[in-house]
């Protein structure tokens, strides 16, 4: 009797999971429709200053880099869940502040919280992915997470651009619903997995400190990871503006070019989970 592929599929990982890849592939989605375009939509509310636009989208990853080092504590102390509710309502907040800004200072303020959101988020909801998820599939399971990411990626831009050029504020406010409705999936579908940070004896447990021979690798991986991020954060800054310089639909070809890298990491993560799939039925 062969068994429903697509039962198959669901009941190999905790509802948690599931909850977690419709809010991200949701936020992912608007995000993407504004990421690539962001710059854009600050050089021309900024009457074509080019350094101005640059600042203020690189205060959000600057910001963030600085919070997320506390991200994971503070999941550890208050729980994943109000962690998770603040970030994206913080993030909510920033995108419906897009849609009634006009003010250099704040553009700015906006882009800090929302790098200090996103920062809050990644840290809790990856450990409550650890949470539920046993050892031996939290490689899988991730890489489920970064495909509901590149689905995002993939689709994202090309409806940016439909809409952008139909109504920015829309934009905005679509992506501040999606923030929304991921805040609702999380509130009332997703239960608390923090563990306790009690020890038995009711003194509270001792706090994890990064030192550089406990955590070596760690550390290595971060520094050697900086500069992939550096030269990634171009293509959401300098390169818009080049391909704005170079080509006559700049906009089109930004989009295409983003959408194509979308659909070919989901297909090689897909193919990768897949491959990893038969391997446990084996």
């Amino acid at each position: 009797m062969k068994t429903n592929w697509l039962n198959v599929i669901i009941n190999r990982y905790d509802s948690g999971v599931w909850i977690r890849v419709i809010g991200s592939a949701l936020t992912t989605i608007t995000g993407f429709m504004i990421r690539p375009f962001l710059v854009l939509y600050l050089y021309d509310q900024m009457e074509g200053s080019i350094i101005l636009p640059m600042i203020i989208v690189g205060l959000q990853p600057l910001c963030g880099m600085f919070v997320s080092w506390y991200g994971g504590g503070l999941s550890d102390r208050y729980g994943r869940k109000p962690l998770m509710l603040t970030a994206l309502l913080l993030q909510m907040l920033c995108m419906i502040g897009y849609v009634f800004s006009s003010d250099v200072w704040q553009y700015a303020l906006i882009s800090v919280i929302n790098g200090i959101g996103f920062a809050l988020f990644m840290p809790a909801a990856n450990a409550q992915i650890t949470d539920i998820v046993e050892e031996d599939r939290r490689a899988e399971v991730f890489a489920l997470m970064h495909t509901s990411f590149n689905i995002g990626a993939a689709l994202g831009p090309i409806l940016g651009l439909i809409m952008f050029q139909w109504n920015a504020s829309a934009v905005f406010l679509l992506s501040a619903l999606s923030f929304l409705l991921n805040a609702l999936l999380i509130l009332f579908k997703l239960p608390e997995t923090a563990p306790l940070t009690q020890s038995h004896s009711g003194v509270p447990a001792a706090k994890a400190r990064i030192s550089w021979k406990l955590h070596k690798p760690l550390l290595l991986m971060t520094v050697l990871s900086l500069p992939i991020g550096i030269l990634y954060a171009q293509v959401e800054t300098t390169f818009p503006l080049h391909l704005q310089s170079n080509f006559e639909h700049y906009k089109t070809v930004l989009a295409s070019l983003l959408t194509f890298n979308g659909v070919w990491s989901s297909l090689c993560k897909s193919g990768s989970r897949g491959e990893r799939s038969r391997c446990c039925r084996m």
